[in-house]
């Protein structure tokens, strides 16, 4: 699901992660992911921690995500994301991955029961 990055943020696999990651991101950073939107998928977080409030995560153009309590786990993007750091405080940043496809394929619909009997 993940498009083109312009920025210090890395694609690595399935996953996209801040700058530096698994080490601190560095102040005053910037970067976008694109969604291919034809794929997109509920977002798997494997680590989530920055600053709060100043450090964040904005996903489609309106929902953000900070700290390291408010994390996009299960949000499904359309279109892009884009991360900003200020000129402060660092931590180590984010790491956000597809989910394990077969298991979305394998998953009951919505109206169908989770189990037999």
């Amino acid at each position: 699901m993940w498009g083109a990055i312009s920025g210090p943020c890395t694609l690595d696999g399935a996953c996209v992660q801040s700058p530096n990651y698994p080490q601190y991101y560095s102040n005053s950073q910037a970067c976008t992911i694109e969604i291919n939107a034809a794929n997109a998928a509920p977002i798997v977080v494997e680590y989530f921690n920055v600053e709060s409030y100043f450090d964040y995560l904005l996903v489609d153009g309106w929902k953000t995500f900070s700290g390291r309590r408010r994390r996009p786990s299960g949000f499904t993007p359309s279109s892009s994301i884009f991360w900003s750091s200020d000129f402060s405080v660092t931590r180590r940043g984010w790491r956000l991955c597809e989910p394990d496809r077969r298991l979305l394929e394998e998953a009951p619909a919505p109206d169908e029961p989770a189990f037999l009997i």
